[in-house]
């Protein structure tokens, strides 16, 4: 179940397309298949996922594909039957068209005519040599004729921009992987205001909860150490510091307090002290992503988040202020509820620049530039990254992010009131990273959001214990069943005895919990990629979208 087939399923859910108007170009060849006969020569015709009302000048069976050239598309499209040999000489057909447009029998004209062929998308001569740039210069031929349906299936901008979007999200790559590797590059190497303030999001983003604590803890301890008021707990704490290996033991608190000063506002780097001391503290600024020193793992255990700490000794001046310390810093984390996921969400969200162009929107037509300066997202920055022209691998890397954040807001789609919302976060529970994939569809609500009381939440998880896990939380009337699907034998065993937790937490939020399903990833293997159960890949049970309007075209 890996998240790549779970994109999959998500490329080939066209609920929300069918509600657009087919739309068709002069040239374009397609496969269509008259599905039913009307009174006054109507009939309703499949082209590829919709379904439309054709006016017939022309006697054509039922059940049968036939190949249409559109001749015009001014006003009632018209079009031409063509005569060919019959949809299952696959390689004929293709020979054929290729002679049509003229175009060369190259490896990759051929695997898009077959695929255009193969899924009865519309053809152009255009679209295939243009598509078929693309392929070239793409690492997966399978990964970019998956893209291309995309494009067609959603009815996307046929631009090279959103293809390559919609690839990013199609390969393996996960969020989290693709932040990592760029705040690697950039840790050496921030250069321009640009790169430290992308570099200080993305420490933000990637931080783990016990990160934060330690964090907090050793700046606590730092700021005693320079403080002046209390030049005892000052001295307390400078030999704490040296104790544990984060200072050399020459180093006063004077020094400390001249590399306090020239920290940049509101940076994560705690420790970039003067040249003196800097490349003593270089291993800890490695920790704030997944690197640790002794010196850290000695402070961790201390602070009795991690071992005991008996190894290392420490006065009864040292032993008390660390006990104040850590009672302040435990003293400041906030207990988690549903309050607080909630807000971490959708902080999340906005600091990714999931719905940059709407705030920037928003930010235009209010014109308030104070508005706009508190507005810090991780998209603008990586576009602002991007126009300094960095080198190749910061580039690469850069552009690979950018990709990914793009492709899940083009899945992201509204079409009349129909909404789906697809993301991919990168979320820690206390010392654990990993990316959480959501999928939220539903109908408008009069206020313009997904209906509560009408939707659906998918989740994707990779767990530590639990391995790969979907929850798929279905709501009907503010009635909810959820699905749970897992490798666990033992999993619901593991999960009854919080169902009543559950159920009395949802009835405070007014909804009823109706049931709790567990199945197995090979029991709904077909789920995952779209073909066997409705529960899982087919809306039509909260969303049934109207797919025909009138007669559409002439043939």
């Amino acid at each position: 179940m890996q998240t790549s087939n779970i994109i999959h399923s998500l490329l080939k859910q066209n609920y929300l397309s069918d509600n657009k108007a087919l739309t068709f170009r002069t040239g374009q060849i397609f496969s269509g298949k008259v599905l039913k006969l009307y009174p006054n020569q109507i009939a309703e015709v499949q082209v590829g996922s919709h379904k439309v009302l054709a006016q017939l000048e022309i006697p054509l069976t039922v059940n049968e594909n036939q190949w249409f050239q559109v001749e015009s598309a001014e006003g009632k499209v018209h079009l031409k039957v063509l005569d060919t040999q019959g949809t299952n000489e696959k390689q004929l057909l293709v020979g054929d068209l290729l002679k049509q447009f003229s175009l060369p029998e190259t490896k990759e004209n051929i695997a898009l005519l077959q695929h255009f062929v193969k899924e009865q998308l519309p053809i152009t001569k255009e679209t295939i040599r243009t598509a078929a740039e693309w392929i070239k210069s793409s690492q997966s031929i399978q990964d970019s004729l998956q893209a291309i349906s995309a494009l067609y299936s959603k009815q996307l901008p046929f631009t090279e921009s959103v293809f390559q979007s919609i690839t990013s999200i199609i390969k393996d790559d996960s969020f989290l992987t693709l932040l990592e590797n760029l705040q690697t590059l950039l840790k050496n190497h921030t250069t321009t205001i640009t790169s430290t303030r992308l570099l200080s999001m993305i420490n933000e983003m990637s931080m783990t909860e016990k990160e934060r604590t330690i964090n907090l803890a050793l700046s606590t301890l730092i700021k005693e150490a320079q403080g002046i008021q209390d030049p005892v707990k000052s001295e307390t704490a400078m030999k704490l510091l040296q104790d544990l290996g984060f200072f050399l033991k020459e180093t006063t608190a004077k020094e400390g307090l001249e590399f306090s000063t020239e920290q940049p506002k509101n940076s994560n780097n705690i420790l970039i002290a003067n040249k003196k001391i800097q490349t003593e503290v270089q291993s800890l600024l490695s920790t704030l992503s997944k690197n640790r020193d002794d010196a850290l793992v000695k402070f961790t255990q201390l602070l009795s988040l991690e071992g005991s700490g008996a190894e290392t000794k420490l006065s009864s001046k040292e032993q008390e202020l660390l006990t104040s310390i850590k009672r302040e810093v435990l003293d400041s984390i906030k207990p988690v509820d549903a309050h607080v996921v909630k807000d971490q969400l959708k902080n999340l969200i906005q600091k990714i620049g999931f719905s940059y162009e709407n705030e920037a929107a928003k930010l235009i037509n209010n014109q308030n530039q104070e508005e706009n300066n508190k507005i810090e997202m991780l998209k603008p920055l990586l576009m602002q990254f991007l126009k300094d022209e960095p080198s190749a691998p910061f580039k690469d890397a850069a552009e690979k992010l950018l990709l990914k954040i793009t492709g899940y807001q083009v899945l992201s789609q509204e079409v009349g009131p129909v909404q789906q919302y697809v993301f991919q976060l990168p979320i820690t529970f206390w010392d654990k990273k990993l990316d959480m994939t959501m999928q939220w569809s539903g109908r408008k609500s009069k206020y313009g959001k997904i209906d509560p009381n009408y939707c659906r939440v998918l989740f994707y998880l990779n767990l530590d214990h639990l391995k790969e896990t979907i929850v798929d939380l279905q709501v009907q009337n503010r009635v909810i069943n959820i699905f749970i699907t897992n490798d666990r034998k033992d999993l619901k065993v593991i999960a009854t005895p919080f169902v009543a937790q559950l159920k009395e937490s949802l009835a405070q939020l007014n909804y009823h919990l109706s049931s709790v399903t567990y199945n197995r990833t090979t029991e709904s293997k077909k789920a995952i990629n779209g073909k066997l159960s409705d529960q899982f890949t087919n809306p039509s049970t909260i969303i049934v979208p109207n797919k025909y309007n009138g007669v559409d075209f002439r043939i």
